[in-house]
């Protein structure tokens, strides 16, 4: 079963790999891209992220350009405040690992997946980063006492592209559909609205849209339970999520009912729309 990471970019409607570029060591040849996060929970050894820690190490002097905000590489964190949540027993000797790496910045990417992850190894660990950087350092204003696992879409309604990347970096290490489910609810909100009589777009709902789609067209699993949600739906919801998409993306992400739908939903628009014009003239 493939997967597809995503980063959402500033537009929030370009999604851009986050985990797919690709991250050079230069003790050897490994590379790290998508593959390894998108499978990793099919079978969530914690050996095999001790093996692909230390390519983090050269992250970025390898590659200058990139952005290393936390913001800008949510799912990544995401991903690791999971595994470090499920895995209490292996953070002794990731931390060696990942207090190793050249970068504060990415050191500090990963000092604050420990401070979300939840548990009293993973909160001992955060606390020790943050004391060994100087009082500058971002960590010193985040927060205490620690908060709870998943605290950052501990609210009803998802508002920002970060939540968003939260929910597949935590999907990716843990595959409950739960988290994919609760970015689907955001995809099939109305992406515009009216504010002082000025048409306004919601970017967070149409990135929520474009990567609900990348997922359907990669990942079984997430496939099928979309497909089970819009079945429950009215039709006017379905038209909304995948009304204007190509026929070929619609081929690969809904079922052959979904799809008649679809068909019929248009085709009723579209007379409606026709009764309408033919009255007004």
């Amino acid at each position: 079963m493939k997967k597809c990471s995503i980063l959402l970019a500033a537009t929030a409607l370009a999604l851009a790999g986050c985990f797919s570029s690709k991250v050079d060591s230069n003790t050897d040849n490994q590379t790290l891209d998508d593959k390894f996060f998108s499978e990793y929970s099919q079978n969530p050894d914690p050996a095999k992220i001790s093996n692909v820690l230390p390519l983090f190490g050269n992250w970025a002097v390898a590659d200058k350009e990139r952005n290393l905000s936390v913001a800008g590489n949510m799912p990544l964190v995401a991903f690791f405040c999971h595994v470090f949540h499920n895995n209490p027993s292996y953070i002794d000797g990731w931390l060696k690992q990942i207090t190793a790496f050249k970068s504060n910045e990415i050191k500090e990417l990963f000092a604050v997946a420990f401070y979300l992850a939840d548990n009293e190894k993973a909160s001992a660990a955060f606390v020790s980063m943050r004391n060994s950087t100087q009082k500058d350092s971002m960590l010193w204003n985040l927060k205490m006492p620690l908060p709870k696992l998943d605290a950052l879409i501990d609210e009803e309604e998802i508002k920002t592209p970060e939540q968003l990347d939260y929910c597949w970096g935590a999907y990716e290490a843990t595959g409950e559909l739960d988290y994919a489910l609760r970015v689907f609810e955001v995809a099939v909100r109305e992406s515009e609205e009216r504010i002082n009589g000025r048409a306004t777009v919601d970017t967070t709902v149409l990135a929520a849209r474009w990567s609900v789609t990348s997922f359907m067209i990669n990942d079984v699993a997430v496939r099928e339970a979309v497909n089970e949600r819009f079945r429950v739906a009215p039709d006017d919801m379905l038209y909304l999520f995948g009304g204007e998409l190509s026929r070929d993306v619609k081929i690969k992400i809904f079922d052959p009912d979904l799809l008649q739908r679809i068909k019929v939903f248009k085709e009723k628009m579209d007379d409606q729309s026709s009764s309408s014009s033919s009255a007004e003239r």
